[in-house]
């Protein structure tokens, strides 16, 4: 079965595919973006900018989670740990969506 997300532009009725999956998906909406995995690969995000309309192919690691929070430009998310706990942790904008690995936590 076919999973697809678009956009229905308001005046003309025209599609516009953001998202196609033939397993599962999985879609969340946060701020201006929209957030995407699919299948079994968690490790690829696609991020969808509302207000730019540009969509995004992020390259993360299996134990980073989806964003649940954007506050002041930084992505707040859950990360498994080794011993398959999870931390809140958070990065820049910028560096998620570079893929880098170097986030910022409590404990």
């Amino acid at each position: 079965m076919d999973l697809t997300v678009y956009s229905v532009d308001r005046e003309d009725s025209t599609e516009k595919v953001l998202f196609e999956s033939k397993d599962k998906l999985y879609c969340i909406k946060l701020d201006d973006y929209l957030f995407m995995r699919q299948g079994d690969d968690i490790s690829t995000v696609h991020c969808y900018n509302l207000p730019t309309s540009k969509t995004m192919k992020i390259n993360r690691t299996e134990k980073d989670g989806l964003p649940n929070i954007i506050y002041d430009r930084k992505w707040f998310y859950t990360y498994t740990n080794e011993d398959g706990s999870f931390s809140f942790v958070f990065m820049k904008e910028e560096d998620y969506i570079d893929g880098k690995t170097d986030y910022i936590t409590t404990k």
